[in-house]
């Protein structure tokens, strides 16, 4: 029962929201990673990229709409789930804080520093200086 009613909940959010969501990475990036890959990341089931580089995970401000739509999309959990899901990775040892930038404009500057940063923003601020890796 708590399936069905967590799937409708899913649902009824998704419709609401509406905006698309681009995982971005600096155009240096050089490996190739697709949305299952994206997902394991931000799961903490995979802490590097494929060429064996540290990971390093941006997200945007937790109180936003961008992120409770990256949650729904991307990693199949909602957002208080997935902090709630975090926070006993980075209690126990099996993942490092994300680093939480306050807006998007914030994450493309991280994430454009270095090859090893891995982030997601509003389809609308993507520009040159991120590569888009995947779109939700």
């Amino acid at each position: 029962m708590k399936n069905v009613i967590f799937g409708l909940l899913c649902l009824l959010q998704s419709v609401f929201l509406n905006a698309e969501i681009s995982v971005i990475v600096s155009p240096s990036f050089d490996d190739t990673i697709d949305a299952g890959y994206v997902k394991q990341l931000f799961l903490g089931k995979k802490v590097a990229f494929p060429s064996g580089k540290q990971a390093k995970l941006v997200t945007i401000d937790h109180s936003t709409k961008v992120f409770d739509e990256f949650c729904i999309k991307v990693v199949d959990k909602p957002p208080r789930k997935f902090l709630s899901y975090w926070a006993r990775l980075v209690f126990t040892g099996k993942a490092a804080p994300m680093i939480e930038a306050k807006t998007s404009s914030e994450v493309k500057k991280l994430v454009a520093t270095s090859s090893n940063y891995i982030g997601f923003i509003p389809s609308r601020d993507i520009d040159e200086t991120v590569k888009l890796v995947d779109e939700f």
